[in-house]
């Protein structure tokens, strides 16, 4: 059967291009060619999967990079409305920050 189907569409003109199909002798197929083959194909829930990834709780550390990320991009914010000529006052993510106590009492 794979004779004859390789025969016969060999040269097929598909989707503009020429197939080329010949049939491979059993020796120069690799042991693991058709492993799994009759296994039912899983799929990934993929939007479940990065929803999970972003939704994630962060780390302290991941915390404080993030707020100061944030905080940077809100200074050049201002700056840059500033350079504009624009009086523009807006609570960003500084005024959010909690301020932390300058003494611990034990």
């Amino acid at each position: 059967v794979a004779e004859i189907a390789a025969e016969s569409m060999n040269k097929y003109l598909m989707f503009g291009k020429i197939l080329v199909a010949h049939v491979m002798p059993q020796k120069d197929l690799h042991d693991q060619m058709f492993v799994g083959c009759n296994r039912a194909f899983v799929k990934v829930p993929m939007g479940k999967v990065a929803r999970e990834k972003r939704e994630r709780e962060r780390t302290t550390d991941e915390q404080e990079v993030r707020v100061k990320n944030l905080t940077k991009k809100d200074r050049a914010r201002r700056k840059k409305f500033e350079a504009m000529g624009l009086d523009f006052e807006f609570d960003g993510y500084a005024a959010k920050i909690p301020a932390k106590p300058a003494h611990k009492k034990f």
